[in-house]
């Protein structure tokens, strides 16, 4: 004789509660016989072999509907094509994370430069080739409705890109004759760079060596750390190429603090002709 159980010893079997099994006959996924007296609900050594596929396809997260379709159409070759499409779908998810990786894997190891190898106030000259460049907004006034703007950009029509806040620098194309004026200054163009660069960018940085100057805190202490810069380029028989760029490293999207903050100003140079 078939041994039968109740509905609440089956769902005991599978961890599951006696809702979820009445949730399955609902919508046809498996239907269980009925008592003739009483009404409750058996289920047979029949329907263990369905009880025990739903159980393993919803291990591989498969959706109830693929499961459904697939106990409908229970051959072969829906086997092999249920299990090529989930294989597609498993290398896409794994593409997915491997992406996501590197992404974080980069952001942590851009903190990690802006907290432990750059050294806080110290001058260097670094070669560049040609960095490319998200444009999100021209004249506006410095840090007015950045992350909106971004937000914007990455939503407009058109454009794709997915806007990672830690993985992005907010960067600024500076006018270095307003520096002094903080409360009030615009900046000439308002930027978003990535490394690598996303296959999107509007324009770029141009190659060259850039005089370097990493600082720590709010926009305020821009104005005297361009002039330390200037004093360089002067001592340093060099002149300033462009304007200035400033890339926020460490910022609001990082911490509430603004001590915090790490900065990266930059600008072009080039030899004063003797």
């Amino acid at each position: 004789m078939k041994r039968r159980l109740t509905i609440k010893r089956a769902a005991e079997l599978y961890g599951l509660s006696a809702d979820t099994l009445r949730y399955y006959e609902k919508i046809g996924l498996i239907v269980p016989q009925r008592e003739k007296d009483n009404g409750y609900r058996l289920y047979s050594s029949d329907d263990f072999p369905k009880l025990n596929m739903i159980a393993s396809m919803l291990r591989m997260n498969f959706s109830l509907g693929k499961i459904k379709h697939y106990l409908e159409h229970h051959d072969l070759q829906t086997n092999i094509s249920l299990l090529t499409q989930e294989m597609a779908e498993i290398d896409d998810t794994i593409e997915q994370l491997q992406k996501r990786r590197r992404r974080v894997q980069t952001s942590l190891g851009q903190l990690a430069a802006a907290l432990y190898e750059a050294p806080l106030g110290q001058m260097r000259l670094t070669k560049y080739l040609e960095r490319p460049y998200i444009l999100v907004a021209a004249a506006l006034e410095y840090g007015e409705e950045l992350p909106l703007l971004c937000a914007e950009r990455a939503a407009c029509e058109g454009c794709s890109f997915d806007l990672d806040v830690f993985c992005m620098s907010p960067a600024f194309i500076l006018d270095s004759d307003q520096l002094e004026y903080n409360d009030a200054r615009r900046v000439k163009r308002a930027l978003l760079y990535a490394d690598p660069p996303l296959g999107i960018e509007d324009g770029a940085l141009p190659p060259g060596t850039y005089l370097s100057l990493t600082i720590k805190g709010d926009a305020s202490s821009d104005f005297e750390a361009w002039q330390s810069m200037v004093r360089y380029l002067e001592a340093n028989k060099l002149r300033a190429v462009g304007d200035l760029v400033e890339f926020w490293i460490i910022n609001e999207y990082n911490s509430d603090e603004e001590s915090e903050y790490v900065r990266l100003l930059q600008v072009l140079t080039e030899p004063v002709s003797a």
